[in-house]
């Protein structure tokens, strides 16, 4: 069964955001909630900026109390930035934008840099990096409004190998 998005209002400037509800323990269910909001005042939020990967494989994400597939890439960075006691706002464009309403995507693209630049931090996938306990990982920086530039390590997962 298909998710049914809710019809966003192109004039409003009209976005949806997602809570990403907590969790403890990083390889609990990924939950999220979605909901429509006015650009002006959006309030805090984070837009997540991460390259999509490959389409296939996906994993299944509950969106709405709904199944949702999202890409491999988005999955396991959603794991890494969900907070272990409290629920966190984000703006991510693969999940936000309706992808099969091609008039809603170039009304939502025409207003990205208002969206962005609304948001209260933006994280930026900076590619792959070795990850001590791990093969792999993602690296991201998150950068505030007030300009500081902080990484983003919410559980600690992000240590640096010795050179």
């Amino acid at each position: 069964m298909k998710f049914e998005y809710s019809p966003l209002g192109a004039e409003s400037y009209e976005i949806r955001l997602l809570n990403l509800e907590p969790s403890p323990d990083q390889d609990a269910p990924l939950k999220l909630r979605i909901h429509s909001i006015s650009l002006n005042p959006a309030g805090d939020y984070t837009c997540l900026s991460y390259v999509w990967g490959q389409p296939e494989p996906t994993s299944l994400i509950r969106l709405n109390e709904q199944q949702f597939e999202v890409r491999e890439n988005l999955f396991a960075t959603l794991l890494r930035i969900r907070f272990p006691d409290k629920p966190r706002r984000l703006w991510i464009d693969a999940i936000c934008i309706n992808q099969d309403d091609t008039q809603e995507r170039e009304n939502q693209v025409a207003i990205m840099r208002h969206i962005y630049h609304a948001a209260t931090d933006v994280i930026p996938g900076l590619g792959k990096t070795m990850v001590r306990g791990t093969s792999e990982g993602s690296l991201f920086w998150s950068r505030s409004k007030s300009g500081a530039d902080t990484l983003n390590t919410p559980r600690g997962w992000w240590k640096p190998m010795p050179t």
